[in-house]
């Protein structure tokens, strides 16, 4: 329409230009006054033609202007509908994605009302949707746990922070408990609804169990289910600091070792070995009362904290019920075990200062019930410390001595009772020590052994051993039927290499292997019998003899004996020393020589003192005796005197021998700078 009036007006502008080209030719043509008139006309025309053409462009501006503003309008409004369809299509994703999320979901008002929660949430806790609605958030959670959620979700609601990540128990359906890790969020305002929280949930149960195993792992022993060393030290500490702020409270720490463990699963295998420790950690849990905690520390090594105890005598009775308890026979996969226990008990006093100082003492009450016999029951005494603390010094000393050549070898003489004639010595090692002089070998064996010092000192003895009786038979003819015995530990005897150190000795030095007498303890034949038995065997076979120590002492069985490969049973020197008191000890000593004679073996008595037990010994028909009656170890140098002085001897003037063994030194003027020492 513009457009068009646009036209018009052009076409009125043309023809009023025309009209006034013809006004001026007519002007010229009729005069003035009829030209002026049509002059004033044209001026007037044109004037009307001018602000026609300016308002005609003044409304095409117009025109363009509203074409302009509308088609914005248009625009917008097809944007806001555009808008619209994506909120609603968002709308829509929201409302799917809420329903089938995997984690749970829910929207709760600033109130803590559930409005709304996905099926997620029902399988979490188990309650439906519409149980949850306008249900308080505060009422899914145990009472123990609300103080932290409201705590958590004041920091949401003042703007402190803008989620929250707690981890919490629900409380499900069922009344059970369930681990959750939610998060929380705030939805601003819309329309009339007001501030929302948005809710997400995940179900950590499995990661709660998998770090309470990790946590028991860490605090229990794997193969029994006890408390291990870190959580007994851990329930020590509660004990002892309720001992010291509570008057009259006490308790007690038992300690435990089983005897000869190692031989379980030497014999058995490991399989057995640790059904028995899982058989022993069952016994005690139905020994001891709960409340009091029993844990395994380590091998065969369990601890008791006995809380509220009244007495040391009600603490010492329940360690001594453990004991005879755990002494019964156990029946594992058809095997018959029987292990007893060592155990060491000590008493929260005033004096300590540390807990594991308890521990400490009740493990060297255990030691000290080893080395009285095993079996049994020790309470901690302050003597015990100070022989602990010698034992350590006396550690630290044998080292050096060891390294410094410290030991000296003492020959004790061995009669043949039935010829009185010198058949061989036994060589006692003795430690000269540069400030306490010599030491005998009762003091420092043990040390020796739980050090693993007894390897290298046992072997120095067979040395110097072997090559002090090569150097006698070298020089003498009469040393060539002597023999010499050796006193091997059990340990050197457990050695895999024993037999080639003895060929390799025997075969450096060349004296005659049946010159060499090994010597082995009675009670060290039970840590591994089989082996012990195969050792001997080899050692048979290169030609050197063995002997049974100290007989009737310790745990042999009879009906093994015959079994063994041995030339001589050593009667144990507290049968003899009491021949004289006790006729029993005559008839054990009667019996090992009638045993020994049906075995073809010979005898020899330890520890012969008097005339009369001489007199008794040769009664019972033992071959063979040594003791300070005849003469007191000697060192080489005086040993060797006595082999020479031997030559000249009577066979059967017994009193010299006997004045040999006192009176030798001066007799002879044989120096002698180190002092007899009795085994």
């Amino acid at each position: 329409m513009n457009e068009r009036l646009l036209k018009t007006g052009l076409r009125s502008g043309y023809a009023a230009l025309i009209t006034c080209a013809f006004a001026a030719a007519y002007f010229s043509y009729f005069g003035s006054a009829t030209s002026l008139f049509l002059l004033t006309a044209v001026l007037v025309l044109f004037e009307r033609w001018t602000d026609m053409r300016e308002a005609l462009f003044e409304l095409r501006g117009q025109s363009d202007e509203a074409i302009h503003l509308t088609a914005e309008i248009a625009t917008r409004f097809a944007e806001q509908e555009q808008k619209s369809s994506l909120l609603e299509q968002r709308e829509v994703k929201f409302r799917k994605a809420f329903e089938h999320a995997a984690i749970g979901m829910a929207i709760v008002s600033t109130t803590g009302d559930i409005l709304k929660a996905n099926s997620a949430l029902e399988d979490i806790i188990g309650f439906s949707d519409e149980q949850l609605k306008s249900t308080n958030f505060e009422t899914l959670l145990p009472e123990y746990e609300a103080a932290s959620y409201r705590r958590e979700l004041s920091k949401l609601f003042y703007g402190a922070a803008d989620s929250i990540h707690i981890e919490q128990r629900l409380l499900r359906s069922n009344g059970d408990v369930s681990w959750v890790l939610w998060t929380a969020s705030m939805i601003p305002a819309a329309g009339d609804d007001g501030p929302q929280y948005i809710f997400q949930f995940q179900d950590i149960n499995d990661k709660k169990r998998a770090e309470r195993q990790i946590a028991f792992d860490a605090l229990h022993d794997s193969l029994t289910g006890l408390p291990n060393r870190t959580l007994f030290l851990d329930r020590l500490q509660v004990a002892f600091r309720n001992a010291q702020r509570s008057t009259g409270l006490n308790f007690a720490v038992c300690s435990m070792d089983f005897d000869r463990f190692k031989l379980v699963n030497d014999s058995f295998g490991h399989s057995i070995g640790d059904k028995l420790l899982i058989e022993i950690a069952a016994r005690l849990r139905s020994l001891v009362p709960k409340g009091d905690t029993i844990a395994r520390l380590g091998g065969d090594e369990f601890a008791i904290l006995i809380e509220h105890i009244d007495d040391l005598e009600s603490a010492v009775r329940t360690a001594e019920s453990i004991r005879n308890e755990l002494a019964r026979p156990f029946d594992l996969d058809g095997h018959r075990v029987q292990s007893t226990v060592s155990i060491g008990l000590d008493t929260w006093a005033e004096h300590y200062e540390h807990p594991e100082m308890i521990l400490r003492d009740a493990d060297t009450a255990v030691s000290h019930a080893k080395h009285a016999g095993r079996d049994r029951c020790e309470v901690f005494s302050n003597e015990m410390r100070e022989a602990s603390v010698r034992f350590l010094e006396n550690e630290t000393d044998l080292r050096g001595a060891v390294d410094r050549g410290e030991f000296r070898a003492f020959y004790q003489p061995i009669v043949d009772l039935r010829s009185s004639k010198l058949a061989g010595f036994e060589a006692l090692i003795r430690w000269e020590h540069p400030s306490r002089g010599l030491i005998s070998p009762g003091e420092f064996i043990q040390i020796a052994e739980e050090t693993g010092l007894i390897y290298p000192i046992g072997e120095w003895m067979l040395r110097q051993t072997c090559r002090q009786l090569a150097a006698w038979q070298r020089t003498y003819i009469e040393a060539e039927d002597i023999w010499i015995s050796v006193n091997v530990s059990a340990k050197q005897f457990m050695q895999s290499n024993v037999v080639a150190i003895v060929s390799q000795l025997l075969e450096e030095t060349g004296i005659r292997p049946e010159s060499l007498k090994i010597e082995l303890t009675e009670s060290a034949m039970a840590e591994n019998l089989s082996h012990v038995m195969d050792v001997m065997s080899q050692l048979q076979r290169i030609g050197v003899r063995l002997c049974i120590d100290d007989f009737g002492t310790g745990y042999s069985s009879l009906s093994n004996l015959h079994l063994l490969p041995l030339d001589n049973l050593k009667v144990d020197r507290s049968f003899v020393n009491h021949m004289d008191e006790s006729s029993e000890n005559r008839e054990i000593i009667r019996t090992i020589v009638s045993l020994a004679s049906s075995l073809n073996l010979d005898v020899i008595a330890e520890g012969v003192e008097t005339e009369g037990q001489l007199a008794k010994l040769r009664a019972l028909g033992c071959g063979y005796g040594q003791g300070f009656y005849f003469a007191p170890p000697l060192d080489g140098t005086a040993a060797e005197a006595l082999i020479r002085f031997s030559r000249i001897m009577s066979p059967i003037a017994e009193t010299n021998l006997v004045a040999v063994g006192a009176n030798l030194i001066v007799a002879e003027k044989v120096p002698v700078r180190l002092k007899y020492i009795d085994r």
